[in-house]
């Protein structure tokens, strides 16, 4: 599944110094994925400390703290790497099973042996 983030580059005031969309990607271990680096014009200059990741599909935000501050000028592009955006933790109870009501459809594939050559 694909998505879509807008990540904001904030000072210690909360004030917007550069933000962009970052497109990000779920790989089934209950987070999701920047698919690319927080590339953006900056807007105001200042010193960013942290990111503020807005997923807006679901209206669901956090602010992580960066681990160092970066000064940063207006009319200038700034680059962060990203690794994961969000991370959904599960708890630790196992889920509980579900009884599928309606008939399931399962097709084998059928394939072709082809030799190696050996």
């Amino acid at each position: 599944m694909q998505t879509e983030f807008i990540v904001r580059l904030l000072d210690a005031d909360r004030q917007v110094l550069a933000w962009t969309r970052i497109p990000a990607e779920t790989r089934g271990d209950g987070k999701l994925w920047a698919m690319q680096a927080f590339v953006a014009a900056v807007t105001k200059s200042g010193q960013a400390v942290a990111m503020n990741y807005h997923w807006p599909d679901v209206h669901c935000y956090t602010t992580v703290p960066l681990s160092a501050p970066v000064m940063v000028q207006a009319g200038s592009v700034v680059t962060v790497p990203l690794a994961d955006l969000i991370h959904i933790p599960s708890e630790p109870l196992p889920l509980p099973p579900v009884t599928v009501t309606s008939s399931v459809h399962t097709v084998v594939p059928t394939g072709t042996f082809q030799s190696c050559g050996n």
